[in-house]
């Protein structure tokens, strides 16, 4: 493969790459989960008794200065006790109801099954690739675009040999890819 079949090669697999890639990140971002406050009722007991102890002792501290308060402390200890009960309670309510965040908008109206066999599909059109499976990430597809389109490669082996595969990038393609043929394969 060479000249101008190498660059209609290296263009349908640029678009492969590109369509495997947004489906991809289509399927990740349907996969997120909302985050939701679940506190268990152990926490909102623990809560609750230890916001009943401050205002009992603070309200007995206080009261301890002011003699003519000392013979209606119990009820005033009481009834701040369910005043901020019910503040907790109002409050634990808000954090629960907090809105959700919403999902973030998806590239496609497909569903997870088509995305998957679109994903299968398009793996099967790369392994059949002459180019080594090694290479085939949309870095290093652009980069050999490049390099044939400027004329200074016009065989596969040529735009090989001028390929750095120790970029970051092309690594994380690379793993990102493989782990895609695992899913689909398996």
């Amino acid at each position: 493969m060479a000249g101008q079949e190498l660059k209609q090669h290296l263009t349908q697999l640029e678009e492969q790459l590109a369509i495997l890639m947004n489906s991809y990140k289509d399927y990740k971002s349907r996969n997120i989960q909302n985050e939701q406050v679940n506190i268990s009722l152990l926490q909102h007991i623990l809560y609750v008794m230890a916001i009943i102890s401050i205002t009992i002792l603070s309200t007995y501290v206080i009261s301890s200065f002011l003699i003519e308060v000392k013979d209606y402390m119990l009820s005033i200890a009481v009834v701040q006790a369910l005043l901020s009960i019910g503040v907790y309670i109002y409050f634990a309510k808000k954090l629960i109801n907090v809105p959700k965040k919403p999902q973030p908008k998806t590239t496609s109206n497909k569903s997870v099954f088509e995305l998957d066999q679109q994903r299968f599909a398009i793996l099967q059109e790369l392994a059949r690739s002459p180019i080594p499976q090694s290479y085939i990430t949309p870095t290093a597809i652009k980069k050999m675009l490049q390099l044939v389109n400027s004329g200074k490669c016009l065989t596969i082996d040529e735009c090989l040999a001028q390929i750095n595969l120790q970029q970051e990038k092309h690594k994380e393609e690379l793993k990102l890819i493989q782990n895609l043929q695992m899913i689909s394969f398996h």
